[in-house]
């Protein structure tokens, strides 16, 4: 026990001894610690670019040397990095440069861009054979694009331009690549505190091949709109070509865009007529285009029940008006087997874009009903119910071209097929 006590009070004594002896820790790595003047920041990959160009030469110079001779000497050091880039950072004056040695040893540089700098960049379109709906887009998005590119350029000198340009082409083309996706982008840069850009576009992904065009209506007869899909055809012709990654990525764009097209035929403005237009992307890509009225709702059509209970086919009709979000409207249905006319009057209002509830009241027996709908994707959820009888009446449906077909059932355990036909 005697001799471990001496053991540890002479390595108590000795350690430090040693520790003194021990050679100084030598740089094993270089951070790079860039800033400029208020107002002077650059695009944050340029700037990256410069910091590990500052990073190499740093490491040149400083990796492997003893912390202790780099404190010493940390002027002359930051004078010899400071040198080389005069040279070649042409375009930027190093305000400051200083060392913080230590086994990491940190860069603190400030820059200052020379005058004249870039301060805003134009885009021109250099794109032959694409689609001439994505030429019109693209024309339509020109400023878009040229505030993108104007992020990237900004604040750069136009000196710097003769050592950074690959580097800025790179930059650029990879930033406006990712606003272009399914193109290759290749881009020609003219210099100056205007600096000109052209830009060439060339189809690298799968593109849209045609287009499938589905026209529908809440509120107006099918026989109305139909003349409106041979148009909406036509618009949705501008799809073709179109590469099916940026038709995914400017979606809502071209739907706006194609909305306003088909708003701008005159029938539209005249009858008071409003659309909505949503496109699936694909190399066969769907267009659904629903064209509403704003001052109400007109429906009339041939109702069809098929099933051992179903009541009679009956030849229906609706006519509303638009009051906010409510409609008062009037209801006709003729039992075409007993030819027994049923007026109703009553008021839908509409709680939710895809929800609404109804009541109505029988003219001739005073009985009222209450409804409810939502819609599901291209599903119509129902239900009616009649208080008075204890009624309640469920449907699930889909429309498909002209006709609604619906599953209809009630708590009377009546099942039955409900086929509506538009005019």
């Amino acid at each position: 026990m005697r001799t471990l006590g001496w053991f540890f009070f002479l390595c108590w004594l000795f350690l430090p001894a040693a520790a003194a002896q021990q050679p100084d820790q030598t740089v094993q790595s270089v951070r790079v610690e860039l800033s400029f003047p208020p107002g002077r920041a650059l695009y944050p990959d340029l700037a990256e670019r410069i910091e590990l160009s500052f990073k190499s030469v740093g490491e040149k110079v400083l990796l492997g040397k003893n912390v202790s001779t780099v404190r010493t000497l940390s002027d002359v050091l930051a004078g010899t990095i400071k040198k080389v880039f005069d040279v070649v950072l042409r375009g930027f004056q190093v305000d400051k440069l200083e060392l913080a040695a230590g086994p990491e040893t940190v860069l603190k540089i400030v820059l200052r861009p020379s005058q004249p700098i870039i301060e805003r960049a134009t885009l021109k379109l250099n794109a032959t054979g694409l689609a001439p709906g994505l030429l019109q887009f693209l024309d339509e998005n020109q400023q878009l694009f040229s505030q993108i590119a104007t992020e990237v350029l900004s604040g750069v000198p136009v000196e710097a331009l003769d050592w950074a340009e690959g580097v800025m082409l790179g930059v650029l083309e990879q930033v406006v690549a990712t606003q272009l996706p399914g193109f290759s982008v290749h881009m020609d840069l003219k210099v100056g505190q205007v600096t000109q850009i052209t830009l060439f576009l060339s189809p690298t992904g799968p593109v849209v091949r045609s287009a499938a065009v589905a026209v529908s209506s809440d509120t107006i007869p099918a026989s109305v709109i139909r003349p409106l899909a041979s148009q909406a055809e036509g618009q949705a012709q501008m799809l073709v070509g179109i590469p099916i990654a940026f038709l995914g990525q400017y979606k809502s764009q071209l739907e706006q865009s194609l909305v306003r097209q088909i708003n701008g035929h005159p029938s539209m403005k005249k009858w008071g007529l409003q659309t909505r237009l949503r496109i699936e992307p694909g190399e066969v890509t769907a267009v659904d285009l629903a064209v509403n009225s704003r001052y109400g709702r007109f429906f009339a059509g041939l109702t069809i029940n098929v099933g051992a209970r179903a009541p009679s086919p009956a030849w229906a009709s609706h006519l509303g008006a638009f009051w906010g979000r409510q409609e008062l409207f009037v209801e006709n249905y003729l039992a075409l087997t007993t030819l027994e006319a049923t007026w109703q009057l009553g008021a839908r209002c509409q709680v939710a874009p895809l929800t609404s509830v109804t009541g109505q009241v029988n003219l001739r027996t005073g009985r009222w009903q209450y409804g409810f709908a939502h819609a599901v994707d291209d599903l119509q959820i129902g239900l009616l119910s009649d208080l008075k009888q204890g009624l309640l009446e469920m449907s699930i449906g889909k429309e498909t071209s002209d006709v609604l077909v619906e599953l209809v059932g009630n708590t009377k355990r009546n099942y039955w097929l409900r086929l509506t036909a538009q005019i």
